[in-house]
């Protein structure tokens, strides 16, 4: 095969792949499998390749196989495509079914988790053991204290370097700065 027809059938492959990721090419291919005529003018390159490429695989008597098989690809991955969107739909009503069990057994407690991680793996909330929830709950109160010193860490850095927003200094400059400002006010004040 030709080193430029096979880089020109690659790029056509990606391109197409690509126009394939919407549910809309794919319906449109599946209703109209016919190959279309190219523009004669076209106006930009990419049309220009396509048009080339696809004169040569139909002179080969390959764009028929190349374009059935282009459109297995499609529609295999718009299958797919619905097959997430329904197991997406069935969890969203499984969580929501198990978030109205949880509230019923937990009245009071709405920010509880439905589930909470064990080793590996997730447990339901309600089926944990005394022992695996306090495990639990010890271990988010660590995460929680820490990510609480953060966020205070990170506003009492930012209103260290607050002014000088204005200027386009780096967080480590600014600080910098920042830090050297009160040794000099310090300085002022004592002579």
């Amino acid at each position: 095969m030709d080193a430029k027809l096979k880089d020109a059938l690659i790029d056509k492959i990606h391109i197409a792949q690509d126009e394939l990721k919407s549910p809309r090419a794919v319906k449109a291919l599946l209703e109209d499998l016919r190959v279309q005529r190219a523009e004669k003018c076209a106006p930009n390159a990419q049309k220009m390749l396509y048009s080339e490429v696809r004169r040569k695989l139909v002179d080969r008597r390959l764009w028929t196989p190349i374009h059935e098989g282009l459109a297995q690809q499609g529609f295999a991955a718009f299958v797919r495509k619905l097959a997430k969107i329904d197991g997406a739909e069935a969890a969203t009503k499984e969580f929501s079914a198990a978030r109205e069990r949880q509230l019923a057994l937990f009245p009071g407690f709405e920010a509880l988790p439905t589930r909470i991680r064990s080793g590996p793996g997730y447990l339901n909330f309600p089926e944990t053991t005394v022992s695996q929830f306090l495990a639990y709950e010890s271990k988010y109160q660590a995460r929680a204290t820490r990510d609480n010193r953060t966020a205070e860490e990170l506003h009492r850095l930012a209103e260290t370097v607050r002014p000088f927003a204005e200027q386009d200094f780096s967080v480590a400059q600014a600080f910098a700065r920042a830090s050297a400002e009160p040794a000099k006010l310090s300085l002022v004040q004592a002579k």
